[in-house]
């Protein structure tokens, strides 16, 4: 094998943008993985020790556009998701000048989609059947992926179905990508960002309707955080949806944004029938965590006392978070941040007795997080009415939500229930407010939804 593979390495051809348009004004800050100059040799370095450690294969060749793509289940195609329209559009691009043969799915947060002329609603029973017997699927094969299509919930239901599209050759004989990439934000159990959402449960649920499909997916990567869980714990649920998999590459704390550099050593690792992973360190610093058939789980090994320790921490600021001190502006501030990931980290462990109550600290930070940016506006705008006739009818002037800090909207919230109090009995306007605040205060997420959180996750 060649010491040099800078092609593969380096960011200019991946992130070369000269032919995209400018970001307008106002565009959402894209988070992406570059490295300086000064950095590229050490850096190929890298990827040639961790693609000799992955593979004695010889490499391969991305096809020609004049080259149509091998045909059965055996190829090195790639089926890319991306569901974060921040990074999707980088992903999908620098995975296409990896290899010319990437098909990418775009994720819809909508029931309708389309093939050709035609529009199908799959919030009904029809259109699910129409869908479904357009992608030339019969019998019991589809049967049961209308009734994929139906258990998936509405956010996600159109993503589901273009991946069954791309699926359908499978079920007829045909070779489809034997490698699937899901990418987007997360917290362990989905990808999501710009109000859509592909849980990994609805995957595995499609692959085991469309059996011959799932047996030829062999390398899944997973580019969300905290998704190591996945890869160190719930292998067995994903090898029976995907029976031949070979590797599942994820992340054991925070994703980089747009990581076209991982993204090409994973590309380079995982060609052939390779049965045996292991990242590099620098990957693994990184945050990268892998399963392989022969490889086993790696990741960078964070000691158990340094999880504790980092427990201790969370526990003994998070009551103070939660009290709005000090004030969290945006979802990058710290300490939130660092709490936030020792809480996730901890509830993806499955050894974990208090995984659940880990798990729910982490959904309060995370909503504390992104509290100022998107929570406080979407959490006014949802109850405008209730805020409105609950303080009316204690005599109170409605505050305005959408402006307050966390430790200014407790305050009002404390003012509500003060007021009820010299009120026997409290109007029932107030009783209703008085409970959605609580919601408030604690970020239950029966009133503060999950889907507010909308930036980095």
């Amino acid at each position: 094998m060649s010491n040099s593979i800078s092609g593969l390495s380096r960011p200019h051809p991946l992130d070369d943008r000269s032919d995209e348009p400018a970001a307008p004004s106002g565009a959402p800050f894209r988070r992406e993985y570059t490295l300086p100059p000064a950095a590229e040799r050490g850096h190929d370095a890298a990827l040639v020790e961790f693609v000799r450690n992955t593979t004695s294969a010889p490499a391969v060749a991305a096809p020609s556009a004049s080259e149509s793509a091998p045909p059965g289940p055996i190829n090195d195609r790639i089926l890319y998701v991306g569901v974060n329209p921040d990074s999707a559009t980088t992903e999908a691009r620098a995975l296409g000048k990896m290899r010319r043969d990437t098909e990418a799915v775009e994720a819809t947060h909508g029931d309708v989609v389309s093939r050709g002329a035609r529009a199908f609603d799959l919030a009904t029973p029809g259109g699910r059947s129409s869908y479904v017997a357009s992608l030339g699927l019969h019998g019991k094969v589809a049967s049961d992926v209308t009734d994929v299509l139906a258990k998936t919930s509405s956010g996600e239901r159109g993503t589901v179905a273009r991946i069954a599209a791309a699926w359908s050759a499978a079920e007829r004989g045909e070779g489809i990508a034997s490698r699937l990439v899901l990418s987007g934000h997360s917290t362990g159990r989905y990808v999501g960002g710009g109000g859509a959402r592909l849980t990994f449960a609805n995957v595995q649920a499609l692959a085991k309707a469309m059996p011959q499909a799932g047996r030829q997916i062999e390398d899944v990567h997973i580019s969300g955080c905290f998704s190591n869980g996945n890869a160190r714990d719930e292998t067995p649920t994903w090898l029976a949806a995907f029976p031949n998999m070979k590797s599942m590459w994820a992340y054991d704390e925070f994703a980089p944004g747009a990581p076209v550099h991982h993204l090409a050593a994973w590309e380079a690792a995982t060609r052939g029938r390779q049965d045996k992973v292991v990242p590099a360190p620098w990957l693994r610093a990184q945050s990268v965590a892998c399963w392989s058939l022969s490889g086993g789980y790696v990741d960078r090994s964070v000691s158990p006392e340094a999880l504790e320790r980092s427990k201790r921490a969370a526990d003994a600021a998070f009551s103070g978070l939660m009290a709005g001190s000090p004030r969290i502006v945006r979802s990058s501030d710290e300490p939130a941040v660092s709490h936030y990931r020792a809480y996730r980290s901890l509830a993806n462990r499955a050894e974990r007795a208090d995984r659940h109550e880990l798990a729910e600290r982490a959904d309060q930070l995370l909503a504390l997080r992104n509290y100022e940016s998107s929570v406080r506006g979407r959490f006014a705008e949802t109850y405008a009415s209730q805020i409105d006739a609950g303080y009316r009818a204690v005599g109170l002037a409605p505050p305005a939500f959408e402006a307050l800090t966390r430790k200014d909207a407790l305050a009002e919230s404390r003012k509500l229930r003060e007021a009820m109090s010299r009120t026997s009995p409290p109007p029932p306007a107030a009783q209703e407010l008085d409970a959605i605040l609580r919601g408030l205060d604690t970020f239950d997420r029966r009133i503060v939804k999950p889907g507010w959180s909308t930036h980095a996750e």
